[in-house]
């Protein structure tokens, strides 16, 4: 699946008691005749780049 749209805010590193960082991304895309709104979990060493480099309102 491909989501096109901006984030709602900006990411939230959590870590899981095994200690895997987590975090989840609110993605909002506009459909044709309403907006959508999507929670993209990410896991790991992409859940630590997601935090590093993305932040609220950037187009994904």
């Amino acid at each position: 699946m491909i989501l096109i749209g901006r984030l709602v805010a900006t990411p939230d590193l959590h870590e899981t008691g095994s200690g895997t960082h987590v975090t989840a991304v609110r993605v909002a895309t506009n459909g044709t005749s309403h907006a959508e709104a999507h929670v993209v979990v990410h896991w790991g060493q992409l859940a630590d780049l997601a935090c590093q480099h993305l932040g609220k309102d950037p187009l994904v």
